[in-house]
């Protein structure tokens, strides 16, 4: 029996934050909670057994469950909240989904391998063969639907405390990105490709969430317009949250301007709020470079970009150097 409690975020209590994918948008699995049913998607059956396995009896936020939504004028009152929530939750949890026997053996060995990697960049025999399981393990990690997800970057950059978590098993977050770090760094992303042309969509969504936090931690920020394009290629169910899911990162003045309306504003009036504020406050204006990159919108002005349609090709912004070299042209 699961039970629900209204806090004060200005003095919450301790709690933890859920972060998890909706693979789609069906909510058929009953959850009891103070003795009424509530209908939630699969994810959220599957994942409480291992979270309260995992972390006992605790208070957490899973907005499935702590957002009506099915109800619109909640959602414009939830949704700006979660920048606070993330911020202040004690521990954010990521649910990646069910594991498998080489996700098992790849979860337990990746703490061991990032130093290996790390200090064995020309020697090459020290790690496991490339046709070891745990390759294969790992591919599988990184190839799970939440690093597509376009909500998950702010879930994962505003907390302090992130765990990732695949079955029972768990690992930081933070040694992910290490071992992505180091496999880059010698030259070995090769290996996680599992048999296949393309690197998984983990490499990049751990490289971006790494260059983030780290720009944060000392205080600099990338325009709204430019994270907005970023994130354009990430997933959503409404492309309106293509722009409300990375408000949670924006600057005050961005939050305060534009602000989540699901009952009035569409597309493209959000899209031309962006345009609007970059144009207004940022000293680089790269509005029209962004709009050149992406495919036209009937309904929207030739200079201003669809930011709910992925680019043609993904941009090296210049603000930052070393955030990545992915070039799809």
């Amino acid at each position: 029996m699961y039970g629900l409690s209204a806090v004060n975020l200005n003095q919450p209590p301790p709690f933890f934050a859920l972060s998890y994918t909706w693979d789609s948008q069906q909510r058929d699995r009953d959850l009891i909670c103070d003795a009424l049913t509530l209908k939630v998607s699969r994810n959220v059956r599957t994942v409480l057994p291992y979270l309260f396995q995992h972390l006992g009896p605790v208070d957490i936020w899973i907005d499935a469950v702590c957002i009506n939504q099915d109800d619109e004028s909640e959602k414009n009152t939830q949704v700006p909240m979660m920048h606070e929530i993330y911020t202040k939750t004690s521990k954010t949890i990521v649910w990646l989904g069910e594991s498998d026997s080489n996700i098992d053996e790849a979860m337990k060995i990746i703490p061991i391998l990032i130093p290996i990697i790390t200090v064995s960049k020309n020697n090459q025999e020290a790690l496991p063969d490339r046709a070891s399981p745990v390759w294969t393990g790992i591919h599988s990690l990184l190839s799970k639907s939440w690093f597509d997800r376009v909500w998950i970057f702010q879930e994962a950059v505003l907390p302090n405390n992130v765990e990732m978590m695949c079955g029972p098993n768990i690992l930081p977050l933070d040694a992910m990105i290490k071992l992505i770090l180091a496999l880059r760094n010698a030259s070995l992303l090769d290996w996680v490709k599992g048999g296949t042309l393309t690197t998984p969509a983990g490499v990049m969504r751990l490289s971006y969430i790494e260059i983030y936090r780290r720009w944060r931690g000392i205080g600099e920020h990338f325009s709204f317009a430019a994270l907005v394009d970023m994130g354009s290629k990430w997933s959503s169910f409404d492309p309106r949250d293509k722009i409300y899911g990375l408000l949670g990162l924006a600057e005050d003045s961005v939050r305060a301007e534009i602000t989540v309306d699901y009952q009035n504003k569409s597309s493209r009036d959000l899209s031309l709020e962006v345009v609007k504020h970059e144009v207004a406050n940022e000293p680089t204006v790269v509005i029209l470079h962004l709009s050149c990159n992406r495919p036209r919108a009937s309904d929207l002005p030739s200079w201003c970009p669809n930011f709910t349609v992925p680019p043609i090709s993904q941009l090296v912004i210049a603000l930052a150097t070393d955030f990545t070299q992915e070039t799809e042209i």
